[in-house]
């Protein structure tokens, strides 16, 4: 199995590496243009904060058209999760603060990538932006500052706008890196 990881100049790189148990490459946001898709089971696209998106997007252009185009399971954390929600027609908010440490989250459909997650969690959150609805997307958990996970209708495509490879004491957020991998290997 051979995992695309996306680095949109995240600081977790290693945490994804000793999380995502497979063949992962790593290719930074700018390194794109030169990707073949087929040579990949799923894609990570990682948080970031060196861009805005909405202020950037000639920068996130070869990120938006893997997600148009890739239609193998595919998960959007942080920064990754704004792509794939604007990609998708969602509205991307800016929260005028930037939201840091531990955020309780609320379960409200169940879902193979939330499988063993717990119902209470406390994810670690670090954002300035947030998607409050959604029109396309379905909402698979909520926080309240907004949506917190999300699934396309018909893709095995997946946002979360936490950081799941970023381990709280007590908690399983990381539960979701394993999930997502259990998706990609089904969908082989």
């Amino acid at each position: 199995m051979r995992i695309l990881l996306i680095d949109n100049h995240t600081v977790h790189i290693p945490k994804f590496l000793s999380l995502l148990l497979c063949d992962v490459q790593v290719v930074l946001m700018e390194e794109l243009t030169s990707i073949d898709l087929n040579d990949y089971d799923g894609v990570v696209l990682s948080g970031g904060s060196r861009y805005v998106l909405l202020e950037n997007l000639e920068k996130y252009g070869e990120e938006i058209n893997i997600i148009k185009n890739f239609l193998k399971p595919l998960l959007g954390i942080c920064m990754g999760f704004e792509v794939l929600c604007y990609t998708y027609g969602e509205k991307i908010e800016y929260l005028g603060f930037r939201e840091l440490g531990a955020l309780r989250i609320e379960i409200i459909k169940n879902d193979s990538i939330l499988h063993k997650l717990n119902p209470d969690s406390f994810v670690y959150e670090c954002h300035r932006w947030k998607v409050s609805q959604l029109s396309f997307l379905n909402v698979l958990a909520k926080s309240s500052y907004g949506v917190e996970i999300v699934k396309h209708p018909k893709l095995p495509h997946y946002g979360v706008q936490f950081h799941p490879e970023v381990l709280l004491k007590d908690q399983n957020a990381q539960q979701i890196l394993i999930n997502f991998l259990e998706i990609v290997r089904e969908y082989r």
